[in-house]
């Protein structure tokens, strides 16, 4: 497996960049290079620290709903014809907790935005996800838990040690098979009703998945098949398990491989394999559950590896290991996977200049603070 920079696209295609509030979308041309995400932001007409801190904000209501009709000031140009439906996006929709400014926006509570775009009108809503530690927080007008990235309570250590990591239900959206699931990296996903955007609270899937999974913030549809990946721990280590379901949410495949690394954030799907990346990266897991290390950030050192690529074959579930061969930037999402005639695999992710959970929030220099980002096949 060969890794290189990818500068050029030959097929047009989409490139997105989301975060907590906003969604930056380039249309890549042929030809035209993907730009990466420190330049992104160049062209709203501010400075670039300015223009990152724009897109996150806090909702002021847990819910809200509001109609854009033709006539409104608010569009520029018209609607196409043919846009119809309705879109899903799960993201922090407070970066704020009872009072406090959170340490990094994936910390922050969980929403489900839907925008529905009809003949005359683009009708647009939100409600914030009513998660256990949501309601908690809410009823008791404290915070009652550390954050995953970070986003520590007052009082040092001793306030911190053994109090609960949030699920948060923020990071990814599933809409598929009449149901909406909102995925988090710690827990269960939340199941939201697609209609009124009322939350229905945790999912095994039909028993399908084990109370102790942690969910990969990511899904693939393949052959109209949804697919998820959880995290969980065994007598030996870690491992992952992919679990394919028809739109009944009844399963119809699962395979599962040892993991040696716990932050695994996305997989992939090609017609013969499950692709995981695993980052150069080592986590200690008690010392980030106890509170003594108060975030991902702090519990994370190099491993003096190079990161790796976990290929899980779809029908036998053997596994292989495979070595990157670069050690100086860090692996995230994956952007595309696919299998070539020589039996090989091809992967195109996005590759980071060093590890970022979103702790650039509330930085006055986005341009040391934000770390690079790019596309490498």
């Amino acid at each position: 497996m060969t890794y290189r920079d990818c500068s050029f696209v030959t097929p047009a295609s989409w490139f997105c960049r989301h975060s907590a509030g906003v969604r930056h979308v380039h249309e890549l041309l042929p030809g035209l290079p993907i730009y990466s995400r420190r330049y992104s932001t160049s062209r709203l007409g501010a400075s670039k620290t300015e223009a990152y801190t724009k897109g996150f904000f806090s909702v002021e209501e847990d819910e809200l709903s509001y109609e854009i009709g033709a006539d409104s000031d608010e569009i520029r140009g018209s609607v196409p014809e043919d846009l119809t439906g309705t879109l899903f996006r799960v993201m922090p929709g407070k970066i704020d907790s009872q009072g406090d400014t959170l340490k990094s926006y994936y910390d922050g509570d969980g929403m489900v935005l839907a925008i529905s775009f009809g003949e005359d009108a683009v009708f647009v809503r939100h409600r914030c996800i009513r998660t256990k530690a949501y309601d908690r927080e809410k009823k008791r007008s404290k915070r009652l838990y550390r954050g995953l990235y970070g986003s520590v309570l007052p009082g040092g250590n001793l306030a911190n040690f053994a109090v609960k990591i949030k699920q948060a239900a923020n990071r990814f959206g599933v809409n598929y098979g009449g149901r909406l699931l909102a995925l988090s990296d710690w827990g269960l996903p939340y199941s939201v009703d697609p209609a009124s955007l009322l939350t229905r609270g945790n999912t095994n899937l039909r028993t399908e998945l084990d109370d102790g999974d942690k969910m990969i913030p990511s899904s693939r549809v393949y052959k109209d098949n949804l697919i998820l990946a959880s995290k969980s721990f065994t007598p030996f280590g870690m491992s992952v398990r992919f679990a394919e379901f028809k739109d009944d949410y009844r399963l119809v495949g699962s395979q599962s491989a040892a993991l040696t690394s716990f932050l695994t954030q996305d997989f992939a799907v090609t017609e013969k394999y499950f692709v995981v990346l695993q980052p150069a990266l080592s986590l200690d897991l008690n010392s980030l559950v106890l509170g003594s290390k108060k975030s991902y950030q702090e519990a994370l050192s190099p491993k003096g590896k190079t990161s790796q690529v976990v290929v899980v074959d779809r029908k036998s579930g053997a596994s292989k290991k495979i070595d990157l061969q670069v050690t100086s930037s860090v692996i995230g999402r994956i952007a595309n996977a696919y299998d070539e005639p020589d039996g090989s695999v091809t992967i195109d992710a996005i590759s980071h200049e060093r590890v970022c959970f979103g702790d650039g929030l509330t930085s006055d220099d986005y341009e040391n603070d934000v770390p690079r980002s790019k596309l490498v096949r």
